[in-house]
């Protein structure tokens, strides 16, 4: 599996850093055109449509999503493997696998939203940085899966671990650090969208796409680990 897996032509990570650059700003002029009123019509509408980083059925979103379900697919595999971290904690790996199927799902179904909206609705309205509501719920699982991951993580080569670890961290101080930073700047501003909080936005969505990005190579690295490692066996039996 390995083997076919280092031969799949997996987009090298300066093209996906350059991507994340261009739909970054594409989605700046977008939020621009928005917020002066330019995106009711005409070519600036369809940018406006495609581009917006604040919109859920986006390319950013379904780009995102991409990198969610390619980091699905790769935990899976690691998962398969016959020896190494992947056999040793291969119940894990196949859970981080659902779980990144499942936030592939989430980006573009926006599931976290209508759990926000639910908790909020119930609790009266929330404020501040938890007037996304859905956050509450987020950290709470991040604090279960930190504890439930810990062995897991200090199993890895040392070099892997601080990779995976900053990975996740990027990935989630946009996720859950930038959302909470949108609903205080939004509360603050009565509900308004300001410059602040699209800049949170924009930043939200570039860290999520790079995180991931580091995700994907941290990945194909552990991959490529276990078939050095693999190889060194068979000629060392030999």
């Amino acid at each position: 599996m390995t083997s076919l897996l280092n031969r799949m032509p997996l987009p090298r990570p300066r093209v996906l850093v350059a991507i994340v650059a261009a739909l970054a700003l594409l989605g700046v002029l977008a939020i621009r055109l928005d917020a002066d009123g330019r995106g009711g019509g005409g070519w600036s509408y369809h940018i406006v449509g495609l581009f917006h980083l604040g919109r859920e059925n986006s390319v950013p979103a379904w780009f995102s999503a991409m990198l969610l379900l390619t980091n699905g697919f790769l935990m899976a595999c690691v998962a398969g493997m016959d020896a190494g971290h992947g056999k040793r904690h291969r119940q894990l790996w196949r859970l981080a696998a659902a779980l990144f199927v499942l936030l592939s799902l989430d980006e573009t179904a926006s599931l976290h939203e209508r759990v926000g909206a639910l908790i909020s609705s119930r609790a009266g309205g929330l404020h501040g940085m938890w007037r996304f509501a859905w956050v509450i719920p987020g950290l709470a699982l991040v604090g279960l899966l930190s504890a439930c991951y810990l062995r897991f993580v200090l199993d890895l080569p040392p070099r892997r671990q601080v990779q995976l670890l900053g990975a996740t961290g990027v990935y989630l101080g946009g996720a859950i650090g930038c959302e909470m930073a949108g609903g205080a700047l939004e509360d603050a501003a009565g509900g308004a969208h300001t410059i602040a909080y699209w800049s949170t936005q924009v930043l939200e969505e570039t860290l999520e796409m790079s995180g991931q990005i580091a995700w994907m190579t941290t990945l194909h690295l552990l991959l490529r680990d276990h078939e050095a490692a693999a190889a060194d066996a068979v000629a060392t039996a030999a």
